[in-house]
């Protein structure tokens, strides 16, 4: 799975969904933010090339956003 981190830009998203073929679904884990509670965040899965792959591609946009700014 693809962990999401919460705010990432929901087009974005949609952009690793199309691209990669991957489902998406929620997780519950413990998220160390604010109040330090377990939170459902958003995973995309599927094999794990794909995966690797939509890793790179979110860091490249993300990164790409920020600087965009």
């Amino acid at each position: 799975d693809l962990i999401i981190p919460p705010g990432t830009i929901v087009s974005i998203i949609y952009d690793i969904v199309d691209e990669f073929g991957l489902e998406p679904v929620t997780r519950k884990m413990f998220v160390g933010i604010a109040n330090s509670e377990e939170r459902e965040i958003l995973a995309l899965r599927g094999p794990l090339e794909k995966v690797q792959a939509a890793e790179l591609f979110l860091y490249k946009d993300i990164k790409a956003w920020i600087e965009n700014k």
